[in-house]
């Protein structure tokens, strides 16, 4: 049984990394953290991603990267982003339809 609140933090979570107002390394670190708090029904797919993120800067950090090595780290994270926005939309659907929406 899927806890009411922890789902609709889960599908919030997801929704602001899909439209963008998450970061996505934040995104994946909380539901990495609600996974590792017991509720397996979001996966372990998003404690991997942040797994292979954790070495890209958060953009409260930029100002503290030199502007070659940000641009670098930048590019990789818009080269994975598609891989994770494509585990939330999977995520966010399944749980769509367990509402029966």
């Amino acid at each position: 049984m899927i806890d009411d609140f922890v789902k609709k933090k889960v599908i919030q979570i997801l929704n602001d990394m899909i439209n963008g107002t998450t970061n996505i390394i934040l995104g994946c670190l909380e539901l990495d953290a609600l996974w590792h708090q017991g509720h397996e029904f979001i996966g372990i797919d998003f404690g991997e991603h942040y797994t292979n993120l954790s070495q890209i800067p958060l953009p409260a950090h930029y100002h503290l990267w030199n502007k070659d090595a940000l641009s670098e780290r930048l590019h990789e994270l818009e080269a994975y982003k598609g891989n994770v926005l494509y585990t939330a939309r999977l995520l966010l659907e399944e749980l769509n339809q367990r509402n029966g929406n």
